[in-house]
């Protein structure tokens, strides 16, 4: 049975991974219409580090604390493998 909180570390990862999901998606159509209406908020390049800083850090607590109760490796290296996809997507020029 899962620890109390490992669930709640779950659970803002689920929250982490939706925001940075629905920020994604709607993040084309902000930038299309930000100079109509002069809205940089959500366009901005510290807007995308706060979500990657934020998702590093929940998902290490998650992991580090699955990782002692299951002493299995796989999910930690997917995790790594994303989020170096993550940091490198964020290190290219934008188009």
């Amino acid at each position: 049975m899962a620890s109390k909180e490992s669930s709640l570390l779950d659970k803002y990862g689920i929250g982490v991974s939706i925001t940075c999901a629905v920020h994604c998606t709607i993040l084309p159509v902000l930038i299309s219409f930000a100079p109509l209406v002069g809205f940089k908020m959500f366009t901005g390049k510290v807007v995308e580090f706060s979500l990657i800083c934020l998702s590093i850090i929940i998902a290490c607590c998650s992991l580090l604390k699955s990782y002692q109760n299951h002493r299995n490796l796989l999910p930690i290296m997917i995790a790594v493998i994303g989020l170096g996809c993550i940091i490198i997507g964020y290190q290219l020029p934008s188009v």
